[in-house]
């Protein structure tokens, strides 16, 4: 499959290092390195699939030209848009172009994560009782040194987005709705600090990102009915420890069962060979996570626009 990368940033030298000899040309106009300046430069018969690592404000303009030009699209997450209207329009022209638009949440594609859906599909844990997801990194003086990055609903729409989308791909989203707990501007101009919540139904849900952790974090924390799950960190920050804990009752110290993980993202490669995969097959572009995720989002920048 013949790809285009469109930006040349961190994650775009990432996305390119994965699709190898399948990366046909880069588009940078700000990379003296890149093959061209500007997109509609590319001859359109050059290429298959794009994979769009740009900022936030030119996704919609790129992905559109390129699914009218029946292209496959991975798009770097958050699928940012002003209405869910816009969403369905593209998942409209996808569908009439028979083209794979795809939004990249690589965190998927952590073992670890894949062993939480296997456990929790399993219902092995029984009746879930409160689940608490923190992600954080240190990377507050790098946003705040990036003026793009630096802007609008800062680690909500960075950090977010992949906690809202384990929660679906771990089939815990149905029929809720977040609310803003916090958010702080401590380092940064826009929020690098945020809380959220959902007490909805069982289980209670809690997700809380920041880029004021200096040690890189990732936590999963779920109780339940017959016992307790808990993860520390992801592959690429460090080795990764998963934890089931089997409850003895009436009381006392749980059966636990330990998984571990060495270092090494293997994230990038297998969402990568996913998409190129998904793309060949000819599916059905399906926006239902993007809308969903979006509509929570809204809602929470809406509550933020108060409270700031």
């Amino acid at each position: 499959m013949r790809t285009l990368i469109i930006g040349l940033g961190n994650q775009g030298r990432k996305r390119l290092r994965t699709a190898s000899s399948d990366a046909i040309y880069t588009v940078d106009p700000f990379d003296s390195a890149a093959d061209f300046s500007e997109l509609k430069e590319v001859p359109l018969d050059s290429f298959d699939a794009a994979l769009v690592c740009t900022p936030e404000n030119v996704k919609m303009q790129i992905c559109k030209y390129l699914i009218a030009n029946s292209k496959h699209v991975m798009c770097e997450k958050p699928l940012t848009v002003n209405s869910i209207e816009e969403l369905n329009e593209l998942e409209e022209i996808a569908r009439s172009r028979k083209v794979f638009l795809y939004t990249a949440y690589n965190h998927r594609f952590e073992p670890a994560l894949i062993e939480v859906k296997r456990t929790l599909e399993s219902n092995a844990l029984g009746s879930l009782y409160s689940i608490r997801l923190f992600y954080g990194n240190g990377t507050a003086q790098i946003v705040k040194s990036s003026k793009w990055r630096d802007s609008g609903s800062g680690v909500i729409q960075d950090l977010i987005p992949h906690l809202l989308d384990l929660l679906v791909y771990w089939n815990l989203d149905s029929n809720r709705n977040f609310k803003l707990l916090s958010a702080q501007s401590f380092e940064t101009k826009a929020p690098d600090h945020a809380v959220i919540f959902s007490t909805d139904n069982y289980p209670r849900i809690e997700l809380e990102v920041t880029l004021c952790k200096w040690k890189n974090m990732f936590r999963c924390d779920i109780l339940a009915e017959n016992g307790s799950l808990h993860i520390d960190g992801l592959m690429k920050w460090g080795s990764v420890n998963l934890q089931v804990h089997r409850r003895v009752r009436p009381s006392g110290v749980p059966e636990i069962v330990e998984l571990n993980y060495p270092q090494g993202d293997p994230t990038w490669d297998s969402e990568y060979k996913y998409f190129k995969s998904t793309s060949l097959q000819n599916p059905q572009t399906d926006l239902s996570n993007e809308k969903y995720i979006r509509t929570q989002l809204i809602s929470i920048e809406n509550e933020l626009r108060k409270i700031l």
